[in-house]
């Protein structure tokens, strides 16, 4: 899928470049579900904006070789894949939905979706009304419902990769396992390969899953 080899990122400050990623060496296999792990504030976020062509401009890639499918690519071409073909769904999920339209609304602002699909996903996903969801407003519905709601633009978007950055975070703990449970359903049904990024391990072990790829910053 998308390989790194020997990544360097620096913050641009005044005339100098302070590092913030050294030598990053990972592989994200296609068709698994990988973890990246780590410590807070190490990086993981910067990276996974990194291959999610999403990179501040205030970030600079000083050093590092790009792979898509085996075959190197320049940094440009991993930007080209945003949106479609790497989906990446940040931290805080409520933040990233527009508070002054409805659900319904942001869904209609995706190409070439049918209403059915939607009410299907959202059946999937756990939503025992989505007619009520989709009438909402971001500020009436809870964290995890609406960390479901992002996870379901990114699968109509059908990505190749499927970024989630701390999907549970700020959840409760059953919401929290509710949503890990979704994510590797996704995986299986809809082919999906995910990095999941997340700092509770615990949440992982779960013998009911096919056992992940861990990766670690």
């Amino acid at each position: 899928m998308i390989k790194v080899n020997k990544l360097f990122i620096g913050i641009k400050k005044k005339k100098e470049i302070i590092p913030l990623l050294n030598n990053i060496n990972l592989d994200i296999p296609k068709g698994r579900v990988s973890i990246l792990t780590g410590e807070s504030g190490v990086g993981k976020t910067v990276f996974a904006k990194t291959i999610s062509g999403l990179l501040p401009e205030n970030l600079i890639i000083t050093k590092g070789l790009f792979y898509i499918d085996n075959e190197e690519v320049e940094y440009s071409d991993i930007k080209k894949l945003t949106g479609k073909g790497v989906f990446y769904s940040p931290q805080n999920a409520k933040a990233s939905l527009n508070p002054v339209l409805k659900i319904k609304t942001q869904f209609s602002d995706i190409k070439n979706i049918k209403y059915k699909e939607v009410i299907e996903l959202m059946n999937e996903m756990g939503f025992d009304n989505p007619e009520r969801i989709l009438n909402s407003y971001s500020f009436e519905l809870s964290e995890g419902e609406c960390q479901r709601i992002i996870i379901i633009m990114g699968i109509l978007l059908k990505p190749e990769l499927f970024i989630l950055d701390e999907p549970t975070t700020a959840l409760d703990i059953n919401t929290q396992e509710t949503i890990i449970d979704y994510i590797y359903n996704i995986n299986q049904k809809h082919k999906i390969t995910i990095l999941l990024i997340t700092h509770n391990i615990s949440l992982l072990n779960n013998q009911n899953h096919a056992q992940p790829v861990h990766l670690c910053i």
